[in-house]
């Protein structure tokens, strides 16, 4: 079982480590074809840059969410979303301390976004559909140098409930993530050598900077990157 799918399956409601929405934050697009936010994590202090877009003539609603001061460019699965999807427009049509509405023009269908702890709900036709983060689970881990004297893989994949060896002993994923990871690596070659904004610390011991696959070993110079 791979490390990070253990942390997210631990994550567990906390009312001390939430994230919020940043007051002030919300600025809806000059085009109107998205609505762009902060959120902040209580705990760490971590701020995210999050986008509410409206696709296919305002049937489908997109939430988007990276870092906004990361150490380096995330990896972005180009293939799970055509980039000739049409976006659609929407507005922001009511804002109180509590959170704020955006409707998706010309449709029936519109998104409830709570502040305090972060929340999104989504309804068509005044009838919910799918709430985001409704039980205060949702985990980003960011992008943070390595401390001094690292972290080392303690914990065996085999003694974990969720362990799978036709699926987690299997090369594929490894060459996959290789892959994914070159081109995130190519991307931020051109940062190389700037200075970097501070990070805030938040402690992680499983499996977060060196992570084995068989005779494979994941070093993560830019720390646990999961996201659920």
């Amino acid at each position: 079982m791979f490390a990070f799918n253990s942390r997210q399956r631990n994550q567990t409601p906390n009312e001390d480590n939430q994230w919020l929405v940043v007051s002030d934050s919300v600025v809806p697009a000059a085009d109107e074809q998205s609505v762009e936010f902060r959120l902040k994590n209580s705990q760490s202090g971590v701020t995210l840059q999050a986008i509410i877009y409206a696709l296919i003539e305002g049937q489908v609603i997109r939430l988007k969410v990276n870092e906004l001061n990361g150490l380096r460019q995330r990896f972005e699965a180009k293939d799970s979303l055509l980039t000739d999807i049409p976006h659609s427009r929407l507005q922001v049509v009511d804002q109180t301390a509590q959170g704020f509405v955006v409707q998706l023009t010309g449709t029936k269908n519109k998104a409830f976004v709570s502040t305090n702890p972060f929340r999104i709900d989504v309804y068509s036709d005044d009838k919910l559909v799918i709430s985001g983060n409704q039980r205060g689970l949702f985990k980003f881990e960011y992008s943070r140098p390595k401390p001094q004297d690292g972290y080392q893989y303690t914990n065996d994949d085999k003694t974990d409930p969720y362990y799978n060896p036709e699926v987690d002993d299997s090369l594929d994923y490894v060459d996959e993530y290789e892959a994914n990871e070159a081109e995130a690596d190519e991307a931020n070659a051109e940062n190389e050598g700037q200075q970097q904004p501070a990070q805030p610390l938040e402690e992680c011991t499983d499996s977060c900077w060196d992570e084995p696959f068989k005779s494979h070993t994941d070093t993560k110079p830019y720390g646990p990157m999961s996201v659920g």
